[in-house]
């Protein structure tokens, strides 16, 4: 099918007819705002030659269509004509919007050129429109804009008005919708041309390795059979022909194991559906046991699914249990709308629209792209290299692996890459190493000693990435190498070793691929040498922003093999080298389609392991020249030079020399110089004159960051809040849980801005609105916008232990990562820094000036802060027992001399402090003082329950989750009814999880089972007793500690349940979801967990008959925690306070009124006042215990004269005593409690004398 959007010319033109614009007959026309009488439509579409027509009754939008479609009109008003389509060509109908709408706004910056400057807010407006909605935009071919206003010169506006939406559904289609923008003369618009064609890619697909076959416990015996076959030949030739043998057994046996897994999906669906209502009818035992099988069946089928989406989507930062299916579905969609080429110019300008001609195309591009042109003359660079390499060097290049390192550099590497030509994911390779290692270690040992790889192995598909939307000829693709993987297992390895003398043979200047420095390194001294730009010197100042076209595929081999030669490494290393990049066969992937196979002669790999490494070794050669002013990162390279005609001349002939030499060529389009504001215009139009480029003006993005001169504005970090907004109107996220957005945030969204943080200190506004960028993600979208934040953002950025997710505010990223500039020494920015700023100074000494930048100006507005908080809290042990001012004191490497790397854990025995290995080091002053420091746990955070539980516990705990009592709260009142109750009850958070007849009934099952009645009233207490219960082992302690929280997850869901959908789950049911949940939870904690009996019997026998391991060390006596020894006086009131307080909760008291007559702790406890760093650790042990205060107050000793008594009483013991009962208690402390019951005030005498 093809149509036509012909918007708005008049229809009386000839060259508006549809015949005349493109080489075939539409079949269904689309006219807005016609600018005809509504009676010319018959004559109008005789003209066009369609069958039918029809328009909206106020005649702004027309259609026109043949016999092969019938169209009923189902919605119609001034600005719009929307259509129900019946054809044979879709499997149902479409239904299809002519819309008319006075609507300017553009997706980005791409889609305007002239005017007003193009508006970031109106992009993101647009863009949120399309996600609200679920549509997307169609990709198009064609120029990129559908209007222009046709005014002369300057005043010239062209905008992409006209576009096609597509949503979620249309992307399912068995067939490709695609776009071309037709000229728009004598109109102001383009009209549109719709084409809508079988996929391209919907062809037979080739063997793929799936990696959901490893969950299957008869792979490894697939892969041992055909492994064992007999094959003789080389040893690379025998591994190739080894993978081909399992290739073939695989897909064998997946059709027979697996077959259809989404056919398997559906049949488990009903096989638990069936199994429920026979249940449900007579719950006998051996029902409910076919029940539980049913439901592991559908279990098992369900991550397969998830694995096989999992894999295409290669979706990273998914963790376990927490399932995302139809998220990942969509990505793989919409990936592989974005990855079809519908067409593509050839070399002669003309456009190719056949499959089998883009691949004919493409090849040729490439193959000549990858071919050497012989004009290079690599014998100038002998002079200008030094032999740095040694022979101690050269032999730890080229000598023979072991066994534990091929097994290294394989378990090191991507099990979730993409697949080679030989279609095997690492995955393979290290789920079947027991069988397969012996042929990959001698493949790699005969690398090593000379053997030619064969095709088999280093044959590589090359993937065409789009790098700017709707490519129009294939210099816009990025190409991306997959190579086999057998292949990159001995790149990967010659790499490891070649980036260990990396850093002594590449130049300061250089910081890519190179291990210890940063790209952050590059920004930071760029900008610093930006402000000096203005200082005068003989010519002026330029700066030479250069651009390599196609730089990793042009890399001359004669000129690298030179290089390596003059850097002094071995003959043997240089022919490894040879042989690795020069034996490489390429095919090129056109629509999932390999197309040609050919040989390159030139060029390095991208997404090689190596190449990388062999790139900044061959760009070396140009910092050897001439001394030129430059910073490079890879391919990317800047040059601060003078604006004299000399310098440049200079400049440009060295630029030239090593293109020459190096194969590699200077993009003139997209290389530019820039210069200040004050730089001459005359002696700017020679510097362009002299070296070919255009001069730009800032600011411009370097690495990432925006590179300006003067003023900070809120505009030059605009990027940032764009980037991250394009980001999550890209996802779909109505399709992902809470799990999977917190997830989202954390790994993917959190990290985003770190890399402009590092270097760059954007306005506090930007990073505001980014924060509540990341907020409205993760609270979900609703129809009006953003869902209701139930947790303030600075909540959520709180530590696990502390009550939020683990995120971090991005001030607080910024600011620590100003304190680690501040601290960083080696660097060549730092050393830059060093001299220019704090000559014969220590760093903690500098100062900042009005004339110092704005980098040295943050780094100082650290500095107090960096000193004064050279502190650490004990917790796990990580921290550095010599260099970490852990102790208060300071830093022990300032009265010990150090010989070891210690950190804190390492004198830290079975969860106390090791004192023989403390005396070793320390003397006995301070071995006492290491022993007064508590060593606390890091909280307790339950660790192994899937992640939307565990953020749903978090609200849940805190009172946040939208039950009718709490909506209250915000004004939003509606008729309040339990849903999981048979009579009608009120609402609230406590009926729903603990007083209501849903809840009693699970709550009480599974005390009846365990054995221990609570009889408690609130839904906090209950956690809490489950939390306290110890168990006969580690196993059993972790179902208890899981077990609320998983009773409150299933209680809200059939909550949601019953309101939303009407279902009202029974009793028993909502057992064997508590239970079948536990089961998995359980099993994904523990992998060895065969659980044959889905019930809780069944899973409490499993877990009671696992057995502990257990390690006995020696026992050494250690001063009880309750003696502290010589505190001040609130750090040892605090600390037996806490003593007093675990005491409390184990022996069941969780309702406590804390008072004391301490007015500072007091303050502190509430969180109304500072207190010591030094006592962090014990203040975070008494807040974790904070919910069971029903009270603090502060209290005078007057009134609360019995408490005072026993501290005069622990003050005369020894040692710990537990007093049971009041008749245990001396008869004096008995008398000051009767005392105080009756009421009888206690007056203490005070001395005052008077001078």
């Amino acid at each position: 099918m093809e149509a036509l959007n012909l918007d708005p010319v008049g229809l009386t033109h000839d060259r508006t007819q549809v015949g005349a614009r493109h080489g075939s007959p539409s079949k269904l026309v689309v006219v807005v705002e016609p600018k005809t009488s509504i009676q010319n439509i018959t004559t109008i579409r005789m003209k066009l030659g369609m069958d039918w027509g029809m328009a909206n009754q106020w005649g702004t939008v027309w259609l026109f269509y043949r016999f092969v479609f019938n169209c009923a009109c189902i919605g119609e008003s001034p600005q719009h004509l929307t259509v129900q389509i019946q054809s044979q060509l879709f499997p149902s109908p479409v239904t299809f919007s002519g819309i008319h709408a006075k609507c300017t706004e553009q997706e980005s910056e791409r889609e305007k050129r002239g005017g007003l400057p193009f508006r970031t807010r109106e992009g993101l407006d647009f863009l949120q429109f399309m996600a609200e909605a679920g549509v997307s935009d169609v990709s198009f071919s064609g120029s990129r804009f559908t209007w222009c206003n046709n005014r002369p010169d300057t005043a010239r506006i062209w905008k992409r008005l006209d576009r096609l939406l597509v949503n979620g559904a249309a992307l399912h289609l068995r067939h490709q919708v695609t776009v071309q923008h037709l000229g728009c003369d004598p109109s102001d618009h383009s009209p549109l041309l719709l084409s809508v064609v079988t996929r391209l890619d919907d062809k037979p697909r080739p063997f793929r390795f799936q990696n959901f076959w490893t969950m299957h416990k008869g792979f490894l015996e697939v892969i041992r059979d055909c492994w064992t076959l007999p094959v003789s030949g080389p040893p690379m030739q025998i591994l190739a022909l080894k993978l081909w043998g399992a290739k073939q057994a695989l897909r064998q046996w997946s059709r027979q194991t697996f077959g259809d897994i989404f056919v398997a999906v559906r049949g488990a669906e009903r096989e638990v559906m069936e199994a429920e209502r026979r249940y449900d009818l007579d719950p006998t035992g051996l029902l409910r046991s076919e029940l539980h099988h049913a439901q592991t069946r559908l279990r098992y089928a369900l991550n397969v699914e998830e694995g096989f989406w999992r894999q295409k989507a290669r979706v990273k930062w998914l963790r376990e249990g927490d399932k995302n299916t139809k998220f990942f579905h969509s990505v793989v969609t919409e990936r592989r709308q974005r990855a079809v080429i519908h067409r593509v110019r050839g070399i002669d300008g003309e456009w190719v629209e056949e499959e089998a001609q883009i691949g004919e195309v493409a090849v040729n591009f490439f193959q000549g792209l990858f071919s050497a042109d012989g004009s290079q003359s690599p014998h100038q660079i002998k002079d200008l290299i030094p032999g740095l390499v040694t022979a101690q060097d050269n032999e730890i290049l080229s000598g023979i692996p072991t066994l534990e390192e091929v097994k290294g550099i394989v378990f090191s590497m991507d099990a979730e890459s993409a697949a080679g030509p030989d279609d095997f994911t690492g995955k393979f390779f290290m789920v079947a190493w027991e069988v397969i290692t012996e042929d990959v270690y001698r493949a790699v040992v005969s690398f090593f000693c000379g053997a030619d790889m064969p095709r088999s192995i280093t044959a590589t598909s090359v993937v065409l990435l789009p790098k700017v939307d709707s490519p129009q000829d294939f210099t816009q693709f990025r190409p991306i190498s997959l190579c086999n993987f057998a292949k990159k297992i001995i790149s990967k390895l010659l790499a490891e070793r070649l980036v260990q003398v990396l850093p002594r043979l590449i130049s300061p200047q250089q910081s890519g691929f190179v291990k210890g420095r940063q790209i952050a390194d590059n920004f930071l001294l760029a900008q610093e040498l930006l402000t000096g730009i203005r200082k005068p010197n003989r010519g002026g100042n330029v700066v030479i922003k250069l651009d390599m076209m196609k730089a990793y595929d042009r890399v001359s081999w004669p000129f690298l093999l030179q290089v390596l030669r003059r850097f002094g490494f071995s003959e043997t290393w240089i022919d490894m080298m040879w042989r690795l990049i020069s034996n490489v066969w390429f095919s090129i992937l056109v629509n999932g389609a390999p197309y040609g196979f050919f040989k390159s002669t030139r060029g390095l790999r991208q997404r090689d392991p190596i190449s990388p490494a062999l790139f900044v070794i061959g760009a070396e050669f140009p910092p050897r020249c001439p001394a030129i002013t430059h910073l490079a990162y890879a391919d990317d390279v800047i040059i601060f030079s003078s604006g004299g005609r000399a310098s440049l001349a200079r400049l440009k002939q060295v630029l030239d020399e090593y293109s020459r030499a190096s194969g590699q060529r200077i993009n003139y389009q997209k290389s530019y110089f820039l210069t200040h504001s004050g730089f001459p215009p005359r002696q700017a139009a020679a510097a362009g004159q002299i070296l070919g480029f255009q001069r730009r003006a800032f600011p411009i993005r370097y690495l990432g960051c925006p590179l300006y001169v003067g003023r900070r504005k809120k505009i030059y970090f605009a990027d940032m809040y764009n980037a991250v907004a394009a980001r999550i109107l890209s996802w779909k996220n109505q399709l992902l849980s809470v799990g999977g957005r917190i997830v989202l945030v954390q790994s993917v969204l959190a990290s985003m801005p770190i890399h402009l943080l590092v270097a760059a200190s954007p306005p506090q506004g930007v990073m505001g609105a980014v924060e509540r960028l990341f907020a409205d993600f993760l609270w979900g979208p609703s129809d009006g916008g953003s869902k209701l934040h139930w947790i303030g953002w600075k909540d959520i950025c709180r530590p696990w232990e502390e009550g939020g997710v683990g995120l971090r505010t991005l001030k607080g990223v910024h600011d620590s990562l100003s304190v680690k500039l501040f601290r960083q020494q080696q660097s060549l920015w730092a050393e830059f820094m060093t001299r220019k700023y704090c000559v014969g100074l220590h760093l903690c000494l500098a100062d900042d000036g009005p004339l110092c930048s704005s980098t040295w100006k943050r780094m100082v507005s650290v500095q107090q802060v960096a000193e004064d908080n050279i502190g650490w809290v004990v917790r796990q042990g990580s921290i550095d027992f010599w260099h970490d001012n852990w102790l208060g004191t300071g830093a022990l490497c300032g009265k010990f001399e150090v010989f070891f790397a210690h950190s804190v854990a390492n004198f830290v025995d079975g969860g106390a402090w090791n004192v023989n290995m403390l005396r070793q080091y320390l003397d006995a002053g301070l071995v006492g003082q290491v022993l007064q420091v508590a060593r606390l746990p890091s909280g307790d955070r339950i660790q192994g329950l899937p992640v939307k539980i565990s953020f749903f516990m978090l609200r849940l705990m805190q009172g946040r989750v939208p039950t009718m009592d709490k909506l209250a709260r915000f004004g939003l009142c509606g008729p309040s009814r339990c849903w999981c109750c048979q009579e009608p009850q009120e609402e609230s958070l406590e009926h729903v999880f603990c007083s209501g007849e849903g809840a009693r009934t699970l709550w009480r099952y599974f005390e009846i089972h365990s054995g221990e009645m609570a009889g408690v009233h609130t839904l906090r207490h209950m956690a809490g007793l489950w939390w306290l219960r110890r168990g006969s082992n580690e196993f059993l302690r972790f179902v208890f500690r899981i077990i609320p929280s998983v009773i409150c997850w299933e209680l809200w869901k059939a909550r949601n349940q019953g309101m939303f959908e009407g279902q009202r789950i029974r009793g028993r049911n909502m057992v064997n979801r508590v239970v079948q949940v536990l089961v998995e939870i359980c099993q994904a904690r523990f992998p060895m967990l065969r659980c044959a009996d889905a019930s809780w019997e069944g899973l409490v026998r499993e877990m009671t008959c696992r057995q502990e391991r257990w390690i006995i060390r020696t026992v050494h006596w250690v001063m009880p925690q309750e003696c502290f020894g010589y505190l001040t006086n609130l750090r040892a009131e605090l600390r037996a306070l806490l003593v007093g307080i675990k005491h409390c909760i184990a022996r069941g008291f969780l309702a406590i009124h804390l008072e004391s007559d301490s007015l500072s702790l007091i303050r502190m406890v509430r969180g109304k006042s500072d207190f010591p760093w030094e006592m962090q650790g014990e203040l975070d042990g008494l807040l974790q215990f904070k919910q069971h205060f029903q009270i603090v107050a502060h209290c005078y000793r007057e009134a609360n004269v019995p408490t005072d008594r026993l501290t005069n009483l622990g003050a005369d013991l020894n040692g710990t005593q537990l007093f049971q009962s009041m008749l245990d208690l001396p008869q004096w402390i008995r008398g000051a409690i009767r005392l105080d019951q009756l009421g009888i005030p206690s007056i203490r005498r005070r001395m005052v004398g008077y001078v």
